[in-house]
């Protein structure tokens, strides 16, 4: 009996060690799958949180529901039954939608009152729409030349933005960087100035026909009017799972290639898209040398060279 027992120590502690080898790989394994359903959560919440206003509109947004502008669910709980793209948030899935007429004095008014106004509506109209300035999305009759406020699963047809409070001729500006980018090639949205008044800052708006919503040939229609259909979309920072916060590259983080890599490994026909963007990308650089030089910002003009050099 006692010349068994090394022989028993020596199985109790092999035995031993397997159970240690199997807790550690239980351990990496649970460590493994608690990181990835981390990562998981933090890429749906990059995804949602690119849904939603930023900046000043999301502030006027989350004071106008009584909330915290973090709280992004909440937010997105209000606003989202038009978003983006295909994706819709609402509690009332029965809801057909409905459009409710604009009057002129309405239109004034959001050319006028700004972020404040376009809180307004996106918020009564439960619409969410990307970005800081200030915009709203819309519907547009251009046979009766009127504008309506969507309601309930009412698709809109153009987004409507405000000319910014601290920077002059913005609206006509960005209707003139389009038709310059389509005179040379580049696809770009259809767009037009909504004028309602002199044609002062305070009295235009910018309209831009949606990408994302398209007029199919059996269209439904809503009190006459014909309705939409949405097409899902995603931008770069929502398909690379860029936070919201940090879509506007800070440091050596090569959003660009990784743009670049999104369209080569993921799309119908890479090398046509590539070359669309890298269209596009060029056109904004000289949009900003052009822009620099109008201005006789020497030392701008400096960087936007180097920086297309670097890119070249």
């Amino acid at each position: 009996m006692l010349d068994q027992f090394p022989a028993v120590l020596r199985m109790m502690l092999n035995l031993r060690i397997r159970i240690n080898i199997l807790l550690q790989a239980i351990r990496l394994f649970l460590s493994v799958c608690l990181f990835r359903v981390s990562r998981l959560a933090q890429r749906q919440k990059n995804f949602f949180e690119g849904l939603l206003p930023e900046g000043f509109a999301r502030k006027c947004v989350a004071n106008w529901i009584h909330t915290s502008e973090d709280d992004y669910l909440t937010i997105l709980s209000v606003l989202g039954s038009e978003c983006l793209g295909a994706l819709r948030v609402s509690d009332n899935i029965h809801d057909s939608g409905d459009y409710k007429p604009l009057s002129i004095e309405s239109v004034k008014a959001l050319a006028k009152e700004g972020v404040s106004k376009s809180t307004e509506l996106i918020t009564e109209a439960h619409l969410s729409l990307t970005g800081a300035s200030g915009k709203v999305g819309l519907y547009y009759d251009p046979e009766r030349n009127m504008w309506y406020q969507p309601q309930g699963d009412a698709p809109s047809t153009h987004i409507v933005k405000q000319s910014h409070v601290r920077l002059s001729d913005i609206v006509t500006n960005e209707q003139l960087s389009l038709t310059a980018a389509s005179k040379l090639g580049i696809s770009i949205p259809e767009s037009f100035i909504i004028n309602t008044g002199a044609a002062r800052d305070d009295e235009i708006l910018f309209a831009t026909k949606r990408y994302d919503r398209v007029i199919p040939k059996n269209a439904a229609y809503i009190n006459g009017l014909i309705r939409p259909f949405r097409l899902h979309q995603e931008d770069f920072a929502q398909a690379l799972g860029i936070p919201a916060y940090e879509k506007y590259e800070n440091g050596n983080k090569q959003y660009l290639l990784k743009a670049f890599q999104l369209l080569r490994n993921n799309v119908a026909d890479p090398l046509t898209d590539q070359l669309k963007l890298w269209d596009m990308l060029i056109y904004d650089y000289l949009n900003c040398i052009i822009g620099c030089i109008r201005w006789r910002m020497k030392r701008k003009r400096y960087m936007c060279l180097s920086r297309i050099r670097t890119l070249l």
